[in-house]
């Protein structure tokens, strides 16, 4: 995330230069790992009010793996703070398909992800590529068993994915 105070300026920069609706949505996207309760509450003060936050996956095995620099419990503790400092709309990005993730795995994200009560849950599938060329292993055809379809169904059928 930039420094609290440019996402500030620039916002106010872009309210001199047009027109913005009072109810635009004015989003952010963030790191978990990145966010104080300070940069929320001046994001918030500057007129963001819909903050989303990529949090990928529930699991820190999975995040380590990833490479993340965040926690389940630093998205946890993001949606907390972003409540606090006055988020309305809070949204969670997840990944599935990950190297090593089981469908277990995948729905304890899900529900993990759900508990928080976010406004709106994104799933992204991860895709694999090897010398740049992406792999098809026909996973995400109805008719195959496990992998990517079986995650992508299981979320469909908990209403979270869209698309």
């Amino acid at each position: 995330m930039a420094p609290e105070e440019s996402i500030g300026a620039a916002l106010q920069a872009v309210r001199e230069a047009f027109p913005v609706a009072p109810e635009a949505e004015v989003s952010l996207e963030a790191n978990p790992g990145t966010l104080t309760a300070r940069k929320l509450r001046v994001c918030r003060e500057a007129g963001i009010n819909r903050l989303s936050l990529g949090a990928q996956a529930m699991d820190d095995r999975l995040l380590r793996a990833l490479g993340r620099i965040h926690t389940a419990g630093d998205v946890r503790a993001s949606v907390a703070m972003a409540r606090a400092a006055g988020f309305d709309d809070v949204s969670l990005d997840l990944m599935y398909a990950l190297p090593g993730q089981s469908r277990a795995d995948w729905l304890r994200t899900l529900d993990a992800a759900v508990a928080l009560e976010p406004e709106h849950i994104s799933a992204y599938r991860i895709f694999h590529v090897k010398h740049l060329f992406l792999l098809y292993d026909g996973a995400d055809e109805p008719n195959a068993k496990g992998g990517a379809w079986t995650m992508r169904r299981s979320a469909q059928q908990k209403r979270f994915a869209h698309g």
